[in-house]
């Protein structure tokens, strides 16, 4: 990503107006660290929707939904593990949703700061942002960021097995609205 596409999504109004996540060609992954870190799983969401708005003050806001269910690490007996009420409880809380409140521009990436929500429980987080393409109609961005499951009760670590923060790695493509 460059300053200069920055500088036109954040300081003109090239970007001004409402967006809608293209879930066709957005990628949702995570990875952590298991077996005592010498090991990465990795997964991915199918299901992601959403939305967002760059206002003429440069404020940036905007929501997006993760189905919990989707999730796919490739293999079925873990996937079914983490759907159950032991991680992910995606009976009770079918929804990963990512409120974003504003942002910042920090270099060459922009930082956004909103709250995440797993099992119904509301943390701040901060994600950041690189933007890979933006034209009239699509904007195209890499987002990355690290959460600790544990703040949303999201458990089930046997013998101490899962460590550390898991990894979000995001491709998103917005179309305008």
């Amino acid at each position: 990503m460059t300053t200069e596409l920055i500088s036109r999504l954040l300081q003109s109004d090239t970007a001004v107006g409402s967006w809608t996540l293209d879930p066709a060609r957005t990628t949702v992954r995570i990875s952590h660290k298991t077996l005592w870190g010498m090991a990465t799983v990795k997964g991915a969401f199918a299901d992601v929707r959403g939305a967002g708005e760059l206002g003429s003050d440069h404020s940036v806001t905007g929501t997006i939904t993760v189905g919990a269910a989707s999730i796919d690490t490739k293999n079925a007996t873990r996937d079914t593990h983490l759907r159950s009420a032991r991680f992910l409880d995606v009976e009770r809380y079918p929804d990963i949703v990512v409120t974003v409140k504003s942002a910042r521009t920090t270099g060459e990436a922009i930082e956004l700061s909103g709250e995440l929500t797993i099992k119904g429980v509301r943390e701040p987080v901060t994600l950041i942002v690189e933007i890979t393409a933006l034209a009239r109609t699509t904007l195209a961005a890499h987002v990355t960021g690290r959460v600790d499951r544990h703040r949303f009760g999201v458990s089930g670590n046997q013998l101490g097995m899962i460590i550390g923060p898991a990894t979000i790695d995001v491709d998103a493509v917005f179309t305008r609205a």
